[in-house]
């Protein structure tokens, strides 16, 4: 296969996808622009510059060859199989609070050790902050390109605010209730040759 035939099978695979309104592959200046808007948010930092922000699904999705933008409505399942879109953690890496999918929050409901902020963002009172908190947006696992000729090393990111609204009004979705997705993956021009 080649690249192009690589490339129109992954676009026909995200098109099956249920919530997608809108994709596009990126080209240099989409991929320049949406490096600047992550820079900017991360400097910024989250929380109204509270605490430190690092998106580093972001950025390993932009080591892969290629890079695919979604704006999906929030019925996608890619929400609904993720098990980790943000953390906070500290100067070590711990984990002190974070993001849970629905049924992850039934399981830690009424947990003496855990305090809920809203419905689907948790605090772990037992594990002790070292050092300054910060916002962790993490690589995404995504299923939807698994088996797919030509396509490994597979991730995926939740963009930032800044970045989000960059591919929403690049693929003219600007709707409030939309988001935002990033995927990236490597071609394997031998393997699926063969």
């Amino acid at each position: 296969m080649r690249r192009e035939e690589i490339l129109q099978e992954v676009e026909a695979r995200l098109g099956l996808m249920y919530g997608l309104k809108a994709m596009a592959f990126l080209d240099q200046a989409f991929r320049d622009e949406l490096i600047e808007a992550e820079r900017q948010a991360e400097e910024a930092g989250a929380v109204g510059g509270l605490m430190p922000l690092v998106n580093e699904g972001f950025w390993r999705t932009m080591e892969r060859e290629e890079q695919v933008a979604l704006v999906l409505d929030y019925r996608s399942s890619v929400i609904r199989m993720t098990r980790s879109l943000l953390k906070v953690q500290d100067e070590h890496g711990n984990v002190i609070g974070e993001w849970v999918p629905v049924d992850r929050a039934e399981e830690l409901r009424g947990r003496g050790d855990v305090r809920f902020l809203g419905t689907d963002f948790v605090l772990y009172r037992d594990i002790p902050s070292e050092g300054v908190p910060r916002i962790v947006l993490p690589e995404v696992d995504f299923h939807f390109l698994h088996g797919t000729a030509g396509v490994t090393n597979v991730t995926s990111a939740s963009p930032s605010g800044p970045a989000d609204e960059v591919i929403r009004r690049r693929l003219g979705q600007d709707a409030p209730e939309l988001l935002s997705h990033l995927v990236g993956f490597d071609l394997d021009l031998q393997a699926s040759s063969e």
